[in-house]
């Protein structure tokens, strides 16, 4: 679960992002981050990573604030996919996702054989288990952001956050990353949120749609959100 009570958000100086905005996302759901370019989409989310300051109000994941957390207990919480690829040379596919457990394995960083058993898991989870011993450096934009996915997966927390996760895919692997991600939410209770700019996609796959009309907030149902005034100025 991620709940919002009067958020505001922005930067000092400027008129604000979100004022004063409250909202629920429902554990085991997938929910789309929609809204113009510039309209806070990124901040949102660094807010809701703790590395965005609030001017106003409370954010929970859970029962955790993030503003207020240490590491650790944000890692247990919350992991991030971001769209850029990893750029390492001769990384293995298995050891990209065997980064997921780095926040679980102590000071050390020693994997054990629970962290091995998560991150072929993970691997399974996305369909890249045949791919586990290939480099990273010869995968597809589709494979990699699979891949990215099982890290998260990996790290075994109940919300993932992704930054435009379909982003630099073609259409098959767009709907391939969307349907997984709607599967994970529903049969392994994740909290999804992705932000994006592929409305029909978002749309027709995601549960709930969270749109940002500065400085305001909706949360609903695909067709709640459509039939709202803010999407209709915003996309029509």
């Amino acid at each position: 679960m991620i709940r919002l009570k009067d958020v505001t958000i922005g930067y000092k100086g400027t008129e604000p992002l979100l004022l004063n905005q409250s909202c629920e996302i429902p554990a085991g759901t997938l929910t789309a981050l929609i809204g113009r370019n510039g309209s806070g989409k990124s901040t949102l989310l660094r807010a809701l990573c703790g590395t965005q300051p609030l001017l106003g109000g409370e954010i929970l994941l859970g029962d955790l604030n993030p503003a207020k957390s240490t590491a650790a207990e944000l890692a247990s919480r919350l992991s991030i996919v971001t769209t850029g690829r990893v750029d390492a040379r001769h990384m293995t596919a298995r050891q990209l996702v065997e980064m997921g457990r780095a926040p679980l394995t102590g000071l050390f960083g020693r994997m054990h054989a629970g962290d091995y058993e998560a991150v072929d898991k993970a691997l399974e989870r996305v369909g890249l288990s045949s791919l586990a011993d290939r480099e990273i450096s010869g995968l597809s934009d589709g494979e990699h952001q699979r891949l990215m996915i099982a890290r998260a997966l990996a790290q075994d927390t109940p919300i993932i956050l992704l930054d435009e996760p379909t982003g630099f895919l073609d259409v098959p692997n767009r709907k391939a990353v969307t349907s997984l991600l709607k599967d994970l939410a529903h049969n392994q209770g994740k909290t999804i949120l992705y932000s994006t700019h592929e409305l029909d996609l978002a749309l027709s796959a995601s549960d709930l749609i969270l749109h940002i009309s500065r400085p305001n907030l909706m949360l609903g149902t695909p067709d709640e959100v459509k039939q709202s005034q803010a999407y209709i100025a915003d996309f029509r």
